[in-house]
């Protein structure tokens, strides 16, 4: 599996053909793409997945759509991908409604005669995964589905298994309109990353030095491939990218030991985060597993070492850093830098949310002197004053 950045959780059948599949197909192979949401859909409510039939697309327009919360549940996978193989629902009506004594069932319904006829068992006509409904067909006979079936509309987890006609209906198609599918993917290289370390405590600012194992698998082409490093805290809605490099993989089968120095954002206050190391973050090289692109760190990021009021380096030269921790000063907060005279040289507006308040200030314009640096909170009458050497 891959994941697609930058684009919707939503798409249509229609916009998924068109944006998803036309753009990430990759040929040979089943595409699935899982969404948040299948929109626009006239069975939306519930309407778990839609495929395409072999018998009504061309290969390179093939595909299949997942709502992702429906991929857990164990048969919604398997009943699409049935459509894939040319299975149809057992309760289909296309082609007539399929009698219950069996005399149409090559020509009507789902035109496979070793599944009983269907009235279709979305939300009705079951207790548990038993028939107990009285429904007839246009004979009058009564209806006997069998809700085991996976092509049929019974609840998920009723579902599990194919008939033997349908098992040779999807053979057919495999080896007809589907013969181009591959059996494997090994061919294609892999790519994986792993840290060396489980867990960090550091402080914000502070540079640390990340030993990771990469390790590749495959064709013998050499390739560049981009890494990111990401932190993130339970409350991060997005990660923050703190670090991107790439790394060489020479085309040689093993294992490859890098490390990466790298810097803990000033922004990050006090608390647990989770680092993550991550190749091919795009996701645009097409490999045989991504679920090992991703290795995970976990970080403490501990600023009890620092008074609750500090500068430094003091003094300083290119840069100087502030460091504030009081629960009661929050919002916009502004850094002003002085002489001893009194003339302003630097106003900087930044905003502080949360108990500590890390920044850095680029101070090489400054010339040789003393200075202060003022720091006033929009919100309330309190201000700090820190004296300062300029080298």
């Amino acid at each position: 599996p891959r994941i697609i950045s930058g684009g919707r959780s939503i798409y249509t059948y229609n916009e998924a053909a068109d944006l998803l599949n036309t753009r990430y197909h990759v040929p040979n192979t089943i595409n699935i793409f899982y969404l948040d949401q299948i929109g626009n859909q006239e069975l939306s409510s519930f309407a778990c997945g839609i495929s395409t039939f072999p018998f009504a697309s061309t290969p390179e327009s093939r595909f299949i759509i997942m709502q992702k919360g429906c991929s857990v549940n164990g048969s919604t996978l398997a009943h699409e991908i049935g459509h894939f193989f040319g299975l149809l629902h057992t309760h289909e009506t296309f082609r007539g409604v399929e009698f219950v004594d069996g005399t149409n069932c090559e020509t009507a319904g789902d035109q496979i005669c070793d599944t009983p006829a269907d009235p279709n068992l979305a939300g009705t006509g079951l207790s548990g995964c038993t028939y107990t409904a009285g429904f007839t067909d246009p004979n009058g006979d009564l209806y006997r589905p069998d809700p085991s079936n996976i092509m049929s509309y019974a609840a998920a987890s009723c579902r599990r298994k194919f008939s033997q006609e349908q098992n040779a209906m999807m053979n057919f198609w495999y080896d007809t309109e589907l013969n181009y599918l591959l059996r494997s993917c090994d061919f294609y290289p892999d790519y994986a990353i792993a840290a060396n370390r489980e867990d960090l405590d550091v402080a914000s600012g502070q540079i640390i030095n990340l030993p990771f194992t990469f390790n590749y698998l495959g064709d013998g082409r050499p390739e560049k491939v981009a890494l990111e490093i990401l932190l993130e805290s339970a409350t991060d809605v997005i990660p923050f990218v703190i670090f991107r490099d790439s790394v060489l993989f020479d085309g040689t089968s093993g294992n490859i030991d890098l490390s990466f120095d790298v810097l803990i954002p000033l922004s990050r206050s006090s608390g647990i985060y989770t680092l993550t190391g991550r190749l091919d973050p795009s996701g645009e090289i097409i490999e045989q597993d991504k679920r090992n692109n991703s290795s995970f760190i976990q970080l403490t990021i501990d600023n009890s070492r620092y008074s609750d009021a500090l500068i430094f380096p003091n003094p300083a030269n290119e840069a100087i850093k502030v460091f504030l921790r009081d629960k009661s000063l929050t919002g916009e907060v502004f850094f002003e830098i002085s002489d001893l005279y009194g003339r302003q040289y630097t106003s900087v507006k930044n905003f502080k949310s949360k108990e500590e308040l890390f920044v850095e200030l680029d101070v090489r314009e400054l010339n040789y002197g003393m200075y202060i640096l003022t720091l006033y909170f929009e919100l309330s009458d309190k201000t700090r004053s820190f004296l300062f050497l300029k080298e």
